[in-house]
């Protein structure tokens, strides 16, 4: 899968740059990524040893948020880096108080992660409901960083639960635990052997 999987987000980004010179949407989605590892390096001292927490766009952080208000009343200290795939949801939270930093997500190369892994050496991450970005998973793991998935849903139809998921059922295997939302959930995760 990692082949393919690399393609396919290859051809992604290209597919956006090429809409971007007529839909609006996807303009912003390229314009919010230009200068992001400067961003990022500015900010490299402030977000050592962070909480990572990542979300594609608004609903999903609504969904994550409480979370992350409870460890921060917990640990105020800890710095925040929140990171949305969506420009619809970096906007909306760009000036969010409790994040230390909010930015786009690197694209999910095996160079991004690792270096996204060696500029904040993140001490936990939170993705939340469908985050499955294979890399940064993978540099998550290589790298012994506690990650949790946050209010998952899962469906019979999702490659997890397939004969080809297994590069899928990998990844699920790089979260320290996973958090669903309903028991269908997490009855079918169980089906696969994970718990």
């Amino acid at each position: 899968m990692p082949v393919l999987y690399s393609a396919g987000i290859g051809l992604y980004h290209a597919a956006v740059r090429c809409s971007a010179l007529w839909n609006p949407k996807a303009r912003a989605w390229v314009d919010g990524r230009r200068e992001l590892w400067q961003r990022l390096e500015g900010k490299r001292a402030e977000l050592k040893g962070c909480l990572w927490m990542h979300c594609a766009s608004v609903g999903e952080f609504e969904q994550g948020r409480p979370v992350l208000e409870a460890i921060k009343a917990a640990r105020p200290e800890l710095p925040v880096l929140l990171t949305f795939f969506s420009p619809s949801g970096f906007e909306v939270y760009k000036d969010y108080a409790l994040a230390d930093h909010v930015d786009y997500l690197p694209a999910d190369s095996d160079a991004n992660a690792a270096h996204l892994m060696e500029l904040i050496a993140p001490r936990a991450c939170l993705f939340v409901k469908y985050e499955f970005w294979y890399h940064h998973l993978q540099a998550l793991k290589a790298n012994r960083v506690p990650t949790f998935l946050v209010s998952a849903i899962f469906r019979k139809d999702q490659p997890f639960f397939s004969w080809f998921g297994g590069a899928w059922r990998k990844m699920l295997g790089c979260y320290t635990h996973i958090f669903t939302q309903d028991e269908g959930s997490r009855q079918l995760l169980a089906a696969i052997g994970i718990r």
